[in-house]
């Protein structure tokens, strides 16, 4: 009977312990910026204000970006580097501009990820996404300004 009642035991501890594992996984999961950048969520935030009220999420940096510089022309062809995070060198970047224009990037010897901005036929913020894995998964957001070309007459 005492063995009967070892195993249950152990059993049962088994199984407690991989309960609080899973519902570990799942508070992480709520609890992290990837595709959710611009949101308030449970326990902490991903939206640009958490830095200054200090709510951000661990994983804020990493999966909403900020990029130098933050504008350029909508004739694109801007070089813009992802800033506050390091890359794997043989990552392939790509980058997804307005949900579907898709351009080429690259990580440059000091681990910073590059994305160069496409034609647009618009002004303004434009939403992009950052893949690492040559556009299988783009789990990383941020915001680039797009401008129209001041044409200036020099007299």
């Amino acid at each position: 009977m005492v063995k009967g009642n070892t195993q249950k035991i152990q059993l049962f501890c088994l199984l407690t312990t991989g309960l609080i594992s899973y519902s570990a996984l799942q508070t992480d999961a709520q609890n992290s910026c990837e595709n959710s950048c611009g949101q308030s969520l449970a326990k902490c935030s991903c939206h640009v204000t958490c830095e200054s009220l200090e709510t951000c999420c661990l994983d804020y940096r990493e999966f909403c970006l900020r990029i130098s510089p933050q504008s350029g022309t909508l004739m694109g062809g801007a070089d813009f580097v992802i800033v506050g995070a390091t890359f794997n060198t043989d990552a392939t970047i790509v980058c997804k501009f307005k949900s579907d224009i898709l351009t080429n990037g690259y990580v440059d010897k000091e681990r910073k990820a590059h994305c160069i901005s496409p034609l647009l036929y618009e002004n303004g913020r434009i939403p992009f996404e950052l893949s690492t894995d040559n556009g299988m998964t783009f789990t990383r957001q941020g915001t680039w300004v797009s401008a129209d070309v001041l044409n200036e007459r020099l007299d």
